[in-house]
């Protein structure tokens, strides 16, 4: 009959109960952005469609009770909500007011409906608590990112205005700050964060490859044979144990000359200069050193002291690879990667140091300068061309030394260093 006809037509809108399953899948997504303003923006937008949902089921079943009635209800007491939309639109809008300070002038006509509208009183008095708890939370900690800044300006308003400073110098001042605070502004270290801390060994692996995998395959001794490995192990072990991020501020100092070395280095972001003796421009500036190189390679093959100095020009950060458990972990992995790399650590010992003692034997300076800034070994290491013919040498001479089985360690190293020091000679 009608009565069944327009109850199913009602029951409808409880496919919408699967909603259920679209607010997980949007928490699974809104999980996946690293922006907290927008995850947080985002929880308070959840909060209000969660909200708006359940007023729709209560507007459903307030409807139906109209509905379906053949006597006096709601909706014969107000005769303009005869359409199934306009009827739909004052039920929603009865039920929102049920849960928000506002009026309307709808209200129960029946026993029923009354019984009704107490149990919807009740649960809102129940959920609009949490949501509105929810909601405050969020908003307070979409605000309290900025809560430092508001309060240092409002001491600063406050200090110029007892001291009557024109309006002009206090722009000025503003304008300075803000320019500090952008060029110290640096990202969050692992450290800062505890519950990475609290994170099993699993899931910390799969972090530090993430973070340092780009930049432990981009090593000069390391990129061309990495399609060698069979297994990424050896990367996974070398972010995981022998790679440590650090940040440095505006206008300190990394390392000074003869400072012994610790590390190989490579800058992830910001902005690094190196200072040393022919590597200063025209107008006595150091050479800028650009995200993503390598500095002090050369530690991980030898003790270093460093060449030159290395100072900051704003907020950096970067990353330490330890020489002595990348050095162990190379060795433990064996196999052809591990005869290359060191094969190439020896060629480039050697190459340095004939490089080196070339350089300080002509130690007039117009000989130095006709050489060239690239005859000067410093801590930035070899220029791209340099590295591949030391590659290719250490390729050809472990190749060779495959080919010739029994052939002994001792006899591959003074071959290789008779290379390596002939290529540098050369």
């Amino acid at each position: 009959n009608v009565r069944v006809i327009r109850g199913v037509r009602l029951l409808r809108a409880f496919r919408l109960l699967r909603l259920w399953r679209i607010q997980r899948a949007m928490r699974a997504l809104v999980g996946n952005f690293t922006s907290v303003n927008f995850w947080i923006s985002m929880n308070i937008l959840q909060n209000l469609l969660a909200m708006l949902a359940m007023n729709h089921y209560i507007a459903v079943g307030w409807l139906y009770m109209a509905w379906d009635s053949e006597g006096i209800s709601w909706m014969s007491a107000n005769s303009d909500q005869d359409e199934l939309s306009t009827a739909y639109i004052a039920a929603l809008h009865w039920s929102l007011t049920q849960f928000l300070p506002s009026t309307n002038n709808i209200a129960p006509a029946v026993w029923s409906e009354r019984l009704f509208a107490i149990c919807v009183v009740l649960s809102a008095f129940a959920v609009i608590s949490s949501l509105v708890s929810s909601m405050s939370s969020s908003i307070i900690a979409l605000r309290s990112l900025g809560v430092n800044s508001v309060r240092e300006e409002a001491m600063l308003r406050q200090f110029c205005a007892e001291w009557r400073i024109s309006g002009d110098l206090l722009t000025q001042i503003r304008q300075s700050h803000a320019r500090i605070l952008s060029s110290n502004k640096s990202r969050l270290l692992q450290s800062e964060i505890m519950m990475i801390q609290r994170l099993p060994q699993t899931l910390l692996l799969r972090l530090h490859e993430q973070m340092y995998r780009e930049k432990i395959v981009s090593l000069p001794c390391f990129s061309a044979w990495i399609t060698l490995l069979p297994h990424r192990d050896l990367v996974l072990k070398c972010c995981h144990l022998a790679t440590d991020e650090k940040v440095i501020l505006t206008s300190q100092v990394v390392f000074l000359p003869d400072d012994v070395c610790t590390c190989a280095m490579n800058i992830t972001s910001g902005t690094l200069i190196y200072y040393t003796g022919m590597l200063l421009d025209e107008h006595g500036v150091g050479v800028e050193v650009q995200c993503g190189q390598w500095i002090s390679e050369i530690r991980l093959f030898a003790y270093w002291f460093h060449r030159g100095k290395l100072a900051s020009q704003g907020a950096t950060h970067y990353i330490c690879l330890d020489p002595e458990i990348f050095g162990r972990l190379i060795e433990d992995a064996g196999g052809s990667v591990y005869a290359r790399v060191r094969q190439y650590g020896l060629m480039v010992v050697s190459y340095i140091e004939a490089k080196d003692a070339l350089y300080h034997k002509h130690r007039v300076s117009i000989i130095r300068e006709a050489l060239g800034p690239k005859s000067e070994v410093t801590d930035l290491g070899l220029d791209l061309r340099e590295i591949d013919m030391l590659r290719t040498e250490a390729d050809k001479f472990v190749d060779h030394l495959q080919s010739e089985s029994g052939a002994h360690f001792v006899e591959s190293f003074q071959y290789g260093a008779q290379i390596s020091l002939q290529t540098a000679r050369n």
